[in-house]
This record gives structure tokens, C-alpha cells and sequence, in this order.
């Protein structure tokens, strides 16, 4: 029942023959640490190829930190896998979005399953010893240990015609399958009745201060360094404390003045009543307003 604003942040596709494995790791990164819910789509099905193609996703405990720390090794070590745990706490809830799935969902003994399902037997490790396998299986394993709300959705292809298909901008939505419209309208109420607000720390984000976390991570990255969460919350929390403090003090003044205005002379007694009752409304704003512990008897 409370209003929220909803950002749908599009990015760049991935694995684009003229960007690198860095630039694609640090686009998946970026839209990691600013969604409440990442929607990744690729076409087809979820097979080895699909995996291998989200192999920058091993490479996230290196592409971001929780805190300022040393350098990692490329090792499965146990530091590492602590530092996926701690990751997966501050990551957002994973959707899979399978376009153009002409696949029927079965089980292995011919039993219908959920799209989710699908998802998870793919995210199941696979036998095998050789180096490409166990690569898979790692990129696999980081799947499953960073991202632990994780959703699946299959959608046909919206047209049948080849033709139409390389013009599909200008088809109306009426135009496309109906199986298709019926995914896709599925999909839709699916998404915004599980949609999550976007919180770090336990606070949810107000637009400023997504907008501070974003320059912040981009910061970081367009001066070849890591994106640390600790160092972008300490930042919003700088600027909100200070916003904060300047609309509370404002508050006070105004309301202070327009006392003045309508009452002219008081007696000191009623004079000391009002300050306490503005003060008051004036740090619950600025409380209410700033990120972390402030001491509020100054």
C-alpha cells in the first residue's frame, strides 16, 4: 500500500564482439550493486553455452568489496568463499529470462516442471574433470552462492514470420503471439508483485541516494578502482547527514519566524515551550532523514 518510485535501469548487452571480459564484468557489476532485483535475459536455453557466456560472474569478489581490503588471489579459497557470503547479503534477487525457448519443460522422467525448476537443475553441477567443465561448475556454484532469491521465466518467440522478427519494433503488441503476450503479461505481473525495495544496511533509498551510490561506484571504476560498499554508504550517509541537518535547521527558522509573525512579544516561559516542541520536530526530521547514529543533544 506505500507509493514507491520504480527505476527500470537498462544496460548495454553483454559479451559484444568490440568490448572486453573487464567491460562486460564491470556493466554486470555496476547493475549488481544498484537493482533491488537484476533481470538477466539471453535467448535460447540455459545450456553450457549460456553458463559459460556468465563466467564474469566468478570474477564479482574481485569486480567489488564490501569493505576496503587487500588483494585476493584467484584462488576457490576460503577466503573467498567468505567473501561470497558477505557479498550475497548486499545482492539483489536474480530473474532468468529465457527468450525465444522452444524447449518443453520436462523432467527426465517426462513430468512437466516450473520454469524455476529448469533453472535450478541447470544450476546443478555437472560430472566431468576436465578444465572447461569445472569452470562451468564454478561459474555455476557463484550463481547459486551470490544470488540466493532466484526466479526463472521462459517466453516463445513473439513471432513466427523471420521477416516481421527483424522489424519487431514496429509490431504492435496485439500483432504477436498469443502465447507470447500471455508470458509476457505473466512475467510482468510476476515481477511488480515481488519487486523489493532497494536497501543497503537495512535502509531503503530515497533517489538522491541512489544517485550518490551510483557516482560513487562509477567513480570508482572510471579511475580503474574497485567499488567498495562500505565507501559508497559512507557517502550517502555524508551527503543525507548534511541535506538533513540543512532542511532541519531550515524547518526550525521558518516555523520559529512565522511564531514571531503571528504572536508577536511572548512570554519567555511560552517562548522556551515552542523552541522545545521545533527543536523536536526538527531533529525527528533530521533522524528520520540521515543514514546511521547521530547524538542529538547538540
Amino acid at each position: 500500500g506505500e507509493e514507491v518510485s520504480l527505476i527500470v535501469l537498462d544496460t548495454e548487452g553483454l559479451g559484444g564482439t568490440d568490448a572486453s571480459d573487464r567491460h562486460d564484468s564491470r556493466v554486470f557489476a555496476l547493475a549488481v550493486l544498484l537493482c533491488s532485483k537484476l533481470i538477466y535475459n539471453s535467448l535460447g536455453s540455459i545450456d553450457e553455452d549460456a553458463i559459460s557466456n556468465l563466467s564474469f560472474v566468478a570474477n564479482l569478489t574481485q569486480m567489488i568489496h564490501v569493505n576496503s581490503k587487500k588483494q585476493k588471489d584467484d584462488s576457490m579459497g576460503e577466503e573467498e568463499e567468505e567473501d561470497i557470503e558477505e557479498l550475497a547479503s548486499f545482492f539483489p534477487s536474480f530473474l532468468w529470462i529465457v527468450r525465444d525457448f522452444a524447449l518443453e519443460l520436462l523432467d527426465e522422467d517426462g513430468n512437466e516442471m516450473s520454469s524455476k525448476e529448469y533453472l535450478e537443475r541447470s544450476l546443478e553441477q555437472n560430472d566431468g574433470f576436465d578444465e572447461a567443465e569445472a569452470e562451468r561448475n564454478h561459474v555455476r556454484a557463484c550463481l547459486t552462492s551470490f544470488f540466493l532469491k532466484r526466479d526463472c521465466t521462459t517466453l516463445v518467440r513473439p513471432l513466427e514470420d523471420e521477416q516481421k522478427l527483424q522489424t519487431i519494433d514496429h509490431e504492435s503488441f496485439d500483432s504477436l503471439r498469443p502465447e507470447f503476450k500471455k508470458g509476457m503479461e505473466g512475467m510482468r505481473k510476476r515481477l511488480l508483485s515481488t519487486l523489493p525495495k532497494k536497501t543497503v544496511r537495512g535502509k531503503s533509498l530515497t533517489g538522491p541516494m541512489l544517485a550518490t551510490l551510483a557516482k560513487t561506484y562509477v567513480s570508482a571504476m572510471n579511475n580503474d578502482g574497485v567499488p567498495t560498499i562500505s565507501t559508497a554508504w559512507e557517502h550517502v550517509a555524508e551527503n543525507e547527514a548534511k541535506e538533513g541537518l540543512e532542511t532541519a535547521v531550515e524547518m526550525y527558522e521558518n516555523a520559529i519566524d512565522s511564531f514571531f509573525k503571528d504572536n508577536g512579544p511572548v512570554p519567555e516561559l511560552q517562548l522556551f515551550k515552542k523552541h522545545e516542541e521545533l527543536k523536536r520536530t526538527s531533529i525527528d526530521y533530521f533522524s528520520n532523514r540521515a543514514v546511521g547514529n547521530f547524538d542529538d543533544t547538540n
